[in-house]
Order: structure tokens, then C-alpha cells, then sequence
């Protein structure tokens, strides 16, 4: 599982740093996720949303792929390598156009135009579990985001930051939080952080500096939501 985990990150990583059209595409859809949370859209909506950019994204890394693929085939000029080529292209065409249309029916509503308190937001700032796990979620995605960097050297065990470390400071911040300040559940939690921290030092995963790393991405990125939203 592990294994698979880190050749599908090595991929999309490796796809992102090559492919220009992809990463115009994946700086539009965080665009599109952030904008979102500041219209009144319902969960159906939201729902859309991340499935049509899912398929932009997704038919660009099939792109990628049979690109290469054909590559790999053949060197030489050859027709049938460009329309595949061509098909392909068609096919992100497509789901590009797809996406927008979509995306201008959903955000172009008079209800959807008028700003305000959304949906997400709301459940935010007044269901403290969502923003528990909106800040677990996001910890562990900065930290992958990080550990991308090395591109072909992206491993989950291993590298700078430890996403395990990461997940447990922020875990111990949310519990802090959630025991309404208590001391006792701080230094508890603490302890627990720190055990998988010296967890991952001692079976020689990660260095003392990748754990303190992880130790402060988890800890102020959970401070700094918490903050925010609740």
C-alpha cells in the first residue's frame, strides 16, 4: 500500500514539474476550490465541482501518459503517433470545456452571486469536528507538498518534513483545542506526539531535523486554521 502510494505521488509529481497545460490546470482548480467557499453553493454544487475538475485533471495526467507511451514506441515521426497524440489532446479539450460550462452555470446563478456566509464556511467556523479534520487534512497535504520537491526521491517513509510528525502535533494542537484549553489533555497529547516523533528517529526513518520539521508544520498550520475559522 505504501509502495503504491508513493509511485502514484512519484507520478503526479513528476507529471506537475513536466507538463505546463497540467499545472495551469491544477493553479485554476485551486482557484475554482477557494472561490468556492465564498458563494453560496449547496453540497450538489460542491460535489460538481470537484468532479469535473477531477476529470480535467485526470484526462491530462492520461495525456501525460500516452505521450510518453507513444514516445517510448516510436522515435520517429509516425502518423497513427499523432493522432493519438491528437486524440488525447481532444479529449482534455473536452473536459476542459466541460468544466467551464459547468463552472459558469453554477457560479453565474443570482443566488450563487450574491457573497456572503457559505455553507463551508459555516460548518467551519461552527462545527469544530469539520475544522478538525479540515486542518488534519491540510497538514498532511502541505507535507506531502513538501516532501514533492525531490520529485523522483519522494518517498512517504522518509524525507523532510515527517508527515507523521506532522499529523501528530497537529492532532495534539486539536485536542488541546477541542478539551476546551485543558493543561492535562496538552501534556498528554504532547507526550503521544512525541513518542511518534522519537517512534520515527529511533527505527532511523527520519533525522531529528525532518521530525522537528514535521513537529512545526503540524503545529502552526493547526494554530493558524484554529485560529481562523473557530
Amino acid at each position: 500500500m505504501t509502495q503504491s502510494l508513493q509511485n502514484a505521488f512519484r507520478g503526479i509529481s513528476y507529471a506537475v514539474k513536466t507538463e505546463r497545460n497540467l499545472r495551469t490546470h491544477l493553479i485554476i482548480a485551486v482557484m475554482v476550490v477557494i472561490a468556492s467557499l465564498f458563494f453560496s453553493l449547496t453540497r450538489i454544487e460542491i460535489i460538481t465541482l470537484f468532479i469535473v475538475i477531477a476529470m480535467v485533471l485526470i484526462a491530462e495526467l492520461i495525456n501525460t501518459a500516452a505521450e510518453h507511451i507513444t514516445d517510448m514506441i516510436t522515435e520517429e515521426h509516425h502518423p497513427l503517433a499523432k493522432v493519438i497524440k491528437d486524440i488525447m489532446a481532444g479529449a482534455v479539450l473536452l473536459s476542459s470545456l466541460c468544466a467551464a460550462f459547468v463552472g459558469y452555470l453554477i457560479f453565474m446563478r443570482p443566488e450563487t452571486r450574491e457573497l456572503g456566509e457559505t455553507i463551508v464556511l459555516r460548518k467551519i467556523a461552527y462545527f469544530p469536528p469539520y475544522a478538525a479534520a479540515v486542518a488534519v487534512v491540510l497538514v498532511f497535504a502541505v507535507s506531502v507538498a513538501l516532501k514533492l520537491r525531490d520529485g523522483d526521491k519522494f518517498s512517504l517513509a522518509g524525507g523532510m518534513p515527517s508527515i507523521h510528525t506532522a499529523v501528530a502535533f497537529s492532532i495534539a494542537v486539536i485536542s488541546y483545542s477541542a478539551s476546551q484549553e485543558s493543561l492535562s489533555i496538552l501534556f498528554l497529547s504532547l507526550i503521544l506526539a512525541l513518542m511518534v516523533a522519537h517512534a520515527r528517529i529511533s527505527a532511523k526513518i527520519h533525522t531529528i531535523w525532518e521530525v522537528f520539521a514535521g513537529a512545526v508544520v503540524g503545529s502552526f498550520l493547526t494554530i493558524l486554521i484554529l485560529q481562523l475559522v473557530l
